[in-house]
């Protein structure tokens, strides 16, 4: 029998992107030219258009990666069938407020991006909520001190703090689900 773990509530999914510095310096200046903000330039198809870009994911060079806040607000649930086995707050994962930590955690401090020499490099982000992502542990007897979660403390350019997976028995969990609404978008330089 399955174990579900779902998060709910707030996270972000974003895109670390690498423009070549001269490309780069030709969408700035059009761009502000135009009196807009970035957010609103890269998710624009014709002004990407014009620098040779189809979609902004295009400038996603090094691929999709997703954080899931660590709020009062936010929360994880395990189940099993529909009896609920556990509901946390993902503020207790920090582990700081504790003696003894309540939950296995595996925590990056700083999670840095590499520069690619001749490129501009950011962090193309959107705010999203709802059912953020849904991993399925297929496991009968759970021990709950064999899942572990990877915690980063902060990304270069910002100092958001999430859940970035899960691990169970020291292999990652593969997330199998999602159900979110996108209710903004942010771009770090970093």
């Amino acid at each position: 029998m399955a174990i579900i773990v779902n998060l709910f509530g707030e996270g972000i999914r974003y895109w670390i992107c690498d423009i070549p510095t001269d490309k780069f310096q030709e969408m700035e200046q059009f761009r502000t030219e135009q009196n807009e903000e970035w957010e609103q330039s890269l998710y624009d198809l014709s002004f990407l258009k014009k620098f040779g870009y189809l979609h902004w994911s295009e400038l996603a060079s090094r691929g999709e990666f997703k954080l899931f806040l660590l709020n009062k607000k936010n929360r994880i649930e395990l189940k099993k069938k529909s009896k609920l086995l556990e509901r946390i707050i993902t503020l207790d994962l920090d582990n700081v407020q504790t003696v003894f930590p309540l939950y296995e955690t595996e925590v990056i401090e700083n999670l840095t991006i590499p520069k690619i020499e001749g490129c501009v490099s950011f962090i193309l982000a959107q705010y999203e909520t709802g059912l953020f992502a849904k991993y399925q542990i297929d496991e009968d007897n759970l021990l709950f001190t064999d899942i572990r979660f990877n915690i980063i403390q902060q990304i270069e350019g910002n100092d958001l703090s999430g859940l970035s997976g899960i691990s169970y028995k020291e292999k990652f969990v593969r997330q199998v689900d999602e159900d979110t609404l996108v209710r903004g978008s942010k771009i770090w330089f970093v």
